[in-house]
């Protein structure tokens, strides 16, 4: 049987749902995308990713029975043990889903739900760039900053599975409110979001920048128009990629001496920025990090792009299969 095993992962995310099968090797077979429909019922919702899922099993040609596990990747709060999702950001009508339930009632195989940062982690853990690593941390770097932290060989969850919120580690005592109620919270500096906010600020002090030309023709401020304006030698642009790059040095400093990892895994829209903002940030930690845990670790960009949370998925249903089939 173990040769025809097939495991699924389920990505949901703010705009797109994505689904993928893999081998019992994790060569993945297929995969298949469609939006969210955010906005629905939770019950709607539920039943698109079902949809979703036997789509890609009819696609691929791949017998139902065969289909060994499920695991399922979602943002927001939840009970991981318990499976159940209790609310998710940009889904009004989705609040203490029984996920897990749901899709176990459905499928009559064993099913995973977690933090989608923790599943993007442990694809990388598995497939990418933290393989072999007992000490690793993927930040993803979109419109907020997540983490997934693996110590000691094992995921860290704490009391109500809410480690990782590394974003929310307050870089500035008078800085920008955040959403969570905090004050200066890392992501409203280091995130896309944070980052077009310093673009404004700098394009107020300098209304003949590059920038301000392009804002004023009608484009709206991206990530990429920052990148496009800092290879073009904007000094507005130059400005705000070093800052940014700085305070993401800020936060890597208190990772590297708080947790010691072997390996930091960059991921997330951010990432695309590359060395315009690396560089100063690795100019501060080489700066201000403590010697010893410095020494040790190496920050690298993830390896499986917007795959990753899929092939997490994959592994954690596989392990929950493997643990149930276990004599």
């Amino acid at each position: 049987m173990m040769g025809n095993a097939i495991f699924a992962g389920i990505d949901l995310g703010g705009t797109n749902a994505k689904v993928a099968l893999f081998d019992d090797q994790l060569h993945q077979i297929g995969e298949k995308r469609a939006p969210s429909r955010a906005t629905e019922s939770a019950d709607i919702i539920l039943e698109n990713l079902a949809a979703l899922l036997t789509g890609l099993l009819k696609e691929t040609g791949t017998d139902p029975e065969d289909l060994m596990a499920l695991g399922i990747g979602v943002p927001g709060l939840m009970d991981v043990q318990a499976g159940i999702s209790h609310y998710l950001a940009n889904f009004p009508q989705w609040r203490d889903v029984p996920v897990v339930q749901w899709f176990e009632n459905r499928l009559h195989i064993p099913v995973v739900l977690d933090n989608d940062v923790r599943m993007n982690t442990y694809g990388e853990w598995s497939e990418g760039a933290a393989k072999g690593v007992q000490n690793a941390i993927l930040l993803t770097l979109g419109t907020g900053v997540g983490a997934g932290i693996i110590l000691e060989g094992k995921m860290l969850y704490g009391t109500t599975d809410s480690a990782g919120e590394l974003g929310h580690m307050s870089i500035n005592a008078n800085g920008r409110p955040c959403n969570c109620g905090n004050i200066g919270c890392w992501e409203r500096y280091v995130s896309a979001t944070g980052l077009i906010q310093t673009t404004q600020e700098a394009i107020a002090k300098a209304p003949t920048s590059v920038l301000a030309e392009w804002q004023a023709e009608g484009q709206p401020l991206t990530g990429k128009m920052v990148s496009l304006a800092y290879d073009e030698g904007d000094a507005v642009a130059h400005e705000v990629m070093n800052q940014t790059g700085e305070w993401l040095g800020v936060g890597l400093v208190s990772i590297i001496n708080v947790f010691n990892p072997e390996r930091i895994i960059i991921g997330g829209g951010m990432a695309a920025a590359g060395k315009r903002i690396m560089t100063p940030a690795q100019k501060y930690i080489d700066a201000h990090a403590l010697a010893q845990p410095l020494a040790a670790a190496k920050i690298v960009p993830a390896a499986l792009g917007d795959r990753a949370g899929m092939v997490g998925a994959a592994v954690r249903g596989r392990a929950k299969w493997a643990k149930n089939n276990a004599s």
